[in-house]
């Protein structure tokens, strides 16, 4: 998006906000995922967080989000920043790999991967929402170059997209979008159903594609507690509600 090749695009908050702070020509303009559904997964071995000490642990990479989280949750059970080492595998898919294979003691896992995880007898030692309850985890951004010239398109996006968020929230559609979810993800009927009860009880879709400035003021708390910023600067140089507003009007 940076770069101009692309539009629209939803991603994590955190790296939105870092490309925002360095001068990337791009805004948030509503919500997508307003909590972040990520949990540590510990091998079969693991009985509880004091097991780790000394042992090595999964997480995205020196500046991923999922190391913030893995910091929260530690300490919070004991376990002090030198108490264990790290192991950086990328998405959650390698971070998986890397568990499966013995390479970490645990590892930060999101769905469905953490659902088969779970089924493979794997130990489940807590989920982020646990510890960090307002968190937005992902928006949907516009490059504001072409956003400007096109802000019909960017409007009707954001009217199909809270009509789909209606849709995955309506009771009836539950075994539809089950069946979808299973099929791009190729997880068995049962953990798309899993992933898919979590995401209706946890909230964890932005409903009508809000904007949770709270979440998004705790990403800012995350890049001031790993270093990258001194200070949370104002939101609004970061979002443009203007464009959700205009979709929920019609």
């Amino acid at each position: 998006m940076a770069a101009g090749s692309l539009n629209m695009a939803q991603a994590a908050t955190d790296q939105s906000l870092r490309a925002i702070f360095r001068g990337a020509p791009i805004r948030i303009v509503a919500g997508a995922a307003s909590n972040a559904p990520f949990r540590v997964v510990a091998a079969k071995t693991i009985r509880s967080w004091s097991d780790l000490k000394g042992k090595t642990i999964s997480v995205g990479g020196l500046t991923d989000v999922t190391l913030y989280f893995l910091r929260v949750m530690a300490r919070r059970n004991g376990l002090a920043d030198q108490d264990y080492d790290l192991l950086y595998g990328g998405g959650t898919p390698n971070r998986f790999a890397q568990l499966a294979s013995g390479a970490v003691a645990a590892a930060m896992l999101t769905n469905p991967v953490d659902f088969s995880a779970l089924e493979q007898g794997f130990v489940d030692l807590g989920s982020v929402p646990q510890y960090l309850r307002n968190w937005a985890q992902n928006n949907i951004l516009v490059d504001t170059r072409w956003a400007q010239q096109n802000r019909a398109a960017v409007v009707a996006f954001l009217r199909a997209h809270v009509k789909a968020t209606g849709y995955i929230y309506d009771p009836a559609h539950r075994d539809d979008v089950i069946a979808i979810l299973a099929k791009h993800t190729r997880a068995t009927a049962q953990i798309a159903a899993a992933t898919y009860d979590l995401y209706v009880n946890q909230q964890v879709i932005a409903r009508a594609a809000g904007l949770f400035e709270d979440g998004i003021k705790a990403n800012f708390d995350a890049l001031v507690a790993i270093g990258d910023l001194a200070e949370p600067p104002p939101l609004t140089g970061f979002i443009d509600a203007s464009f959700l507003a205009q979709a929920s009007k019609q």
